[in-house]
């Protein structure tokens, strides 16, 4: 049978004072490794863009902070993906992982208490407890993948390469990615009102029959 289509809410995404407050660096002196380690998935969903179920399951090993590259072996269509990191990230992780204190490369990047995987509660509860102390109240690990979708967009980035980067199938997917922004990009609209810009502003008035 084929599968019903239903129409797609707006994705909400996080606002640019909320990234503010959630991807500015704790003092590792004071907070606890837990919080520490929130803020780095924190940069690293919003620098990615990646799935939570690809997150936990990123070993030690598939980062290669040589390249500015990490690999990512689970992803939803099965097929394994290299993500490009920028250097801010890229120096987010070197010293992540000498707090890490791996014993093996084959150990989880992020791990709970214990230095085991990160289970999907553990890791939303992580997320959601570092938003609310930030005083964010908004809380979804999916929502860094439409913000970074948006903000890629927006900041004038290459649909193709986007794709890529989100590990889509296709452009259509992408696509669905970019419409669900419609309501942010259309404040850009009025920013860049090209009427104006080419006809100026003009006053029409109307003649009465």
């Amino acid at each position: 049978m084929q599968a019903i289509k239903v129409d797609k809410a707006h994705v909400e995404t996080y606002t640019d004072e909320e990234l503010k407050l959630l991807l500015k660096k704790p003092n590792i002196k004071k907070c606890s490794f837990s919080e520490y380690q929130s803020w780095v998935m924190t940069n690293f969903l919003f620098c990615t863009g990646v799935r939570q179920r690809s997150l936990i399951f990123i070993q030690v090993k598939d980062v290669d902070l040589d390249n500015n590259m990490v690999k990512i072996n689970v992803t939803k269509n099965r097929k394994p993906l290299l993500v490009p990191i920028n250097q801010t990230m890229a120096n987010i992780l070197n010293e992540y992982l000498k707090y890490r204190q791996h014993k093996t490369t084959d150990d989880y990047l992020f791990c709970n208490v214990f230095g085991s995987q990160l289970v999907k509660s553990t890791c939303y509860q992580r997320l959601y407890e570092y938003n609310k102390r930030r005083g964010v109240e908004t809380t979804g690990i999916h929502r860094y993948r439409h913000t970074y979708a948006k903000q890629w967009i927006l900041n004038g980035g290459n649909v193709v390469t986007l794709s890529k980067l989100l590990g889509h199938s296709s452009l259509q997917i992408t696509q669905n990615y970019i419409n669900l922004l419609v309501s942010d990009i259309a404040e850009q609209v009025n920013e860049i009102n090209l009427l104006d810009k080419f006809a100026g502003n003009q006053s029409i008035k109307m003649k009465k029959n």
